[in-house]
């Protein structure tokens, strides 16, 4: 449902978005060569993730529960915003700079939804939820990231139509395990690769665009999982 909600709002914000773009530029510096905008717009993407080649590492080499990193693509959910940002740029030139400040936010839904993390002797470690909630009906299953980040991007420009490519740097502020009914939740930050970097891709035309990108850096901590995540899905005033 709040997957939904937010897809909702997202295009509910389609309309501000496109009229934010006709006058919320504030120009820094100006000249024959080089111009530089501060953008108050907020730009964003949602999409779907999956994780790529996950490895079972150390305390996740041998626990009995198989190919637990399964996850289902169509409940990965991504969903990134970027409050300010900077463009700079030449009037006489396709091509455009652009550095921003990225909040990202994702979930992984385990393919068996029986299964969590918890910590024992100082790991994390998957375990079966009935055994600490006998109540729990298996209905979902997550793990969430929230990330504050840098991306850097290069584009150009034909008309209307943007192509353009880039790299981030993130910051994992924020993850957690959850899963209902009953709905629980549990704070998980040593689960998770703190730092992580990617490159991106994305065409848009007007205000509406696709992307795709991949991180490098692997999602988990390097002791359970050398996973990577690949990422796609729409962008809305890039």
């Amino acid at each position: 449902m709040k997957r939904i909600a937010t897809i909702i709002a997202a295009l509910c914000l389609l309309s501000a978005v496109a009229a934010a773009q006709n006058y919320t530029d504030i120009e820094i510096s100006s000249g024959d060569k080089v111009e530089s905008k501060l953008r108050l717009v907020f730009p964003m993407h949602f999409g779907l993730s999956t994780l790529v080649n996950p490895t079972y590492n150390g305390p996740w080499a041998s626990t009995g529960h198989g190919q637990f990193l399964n996850t289902q693509l169509y409940r990965n959910f991504n969903y990134g915003i970027e409050p300010i940002g900077l463009r700079f740029y030449s009037k006489k030139s396709p091509f455009e700079f652009g550095l921003g400040i990225r909040l990202s936010f994702m979930d992984y839904c385990l393919e068996n939804p029986a299964l969590s993390f918890h910590p024992v002797g100082g790991d994390y470690v998957p375990y079966e939820i009935v055994s600490e909630q006998p109540s729990y009906n298996g209905t979902k299953s997550k793990i969430h990231a929230s990330y504050v980040g840098v991306p850097l991007r290069f584009f150009f420009k034909a008309g209307k139509a943007k192509l353009y490519s880039g790299v981030s740097a993130e910051y994992m502020f924020n993850g957690y395990t959850k899963y209902r009914e009953p709905k629980a939740r549990v704070t998980t930050n040593e689960l998770f690769n703190r730092l992580r970097a990617g490159v991106e891709v994305g065409a848009t035309y007007g205000i509406i665009g696709v992307f795709a990108s991949y991180s490098f850096s692997p999602l988990f901590d390097a002791r359970y999982s050398n996973a990577t995540v690949f990422s796609f899905g729409l962008t809305l005033g890039m």
